[in-house]
This record gives C-alpha cells, structure tokens and sequence, in this order.
C-alpha cells in the first residue's frame, strides 16, 4: 500500500499527522496539496488527507488513529 499524506503550509493538523509520522517511522510520502510532486495527484480541498493509489483513506487527525491500526499490521 503506497501511502501519501497531503498537506498545506500552516496547518496545524497538518503537523501533528506529519509529526507521528516521523515519531513512528511510519512508511508515508509526504507530499504539498497546493503544489504537488505528482502531477496526477488528486484534487482535494482538506487537508491533511491521507491516500492510497488516489483513493482517499483518512483526513485531519482521524489519519493518526488509521496509521496506527496500519502499523499495527506491518
């Protein structure tokens, strides 16, 4: 599963996600919603998202209980 977690600047959610991220070593790419690296990326408005092959998973600090059931896995 290919995660990617999209963000903006100055969002608060936006750094706790990517902060447990970091903490748990989880496997995410993390990726701008303004200005993505995949030009295919898809069109969303919220943020933080959490996605996998464009599908949406998980959005805002919901992503962190998600991750955390995903790991759990791994």
């Amino acid at each position: 599963m290919n995660l990617v977690l999209y963000v903006r600047e100055d969002c608060h959610d936006c750094g706790k996600v990517i902060a447990h991220i970091n903490a748990n070593n989880s496997d995410v790419v993390v990726d701008d919603i303004d200005h993505p690296l995949d030009p295919n990326a898809p069109k969303l408005f919220a943020a933080p998202a959490l996605c996998s092959d464009g599908e949406l998973l998980a959005y805002g600090l919901d992503i962190i209980a998600l991750l955390e059931r995903i790991d759990r896995v791994r």
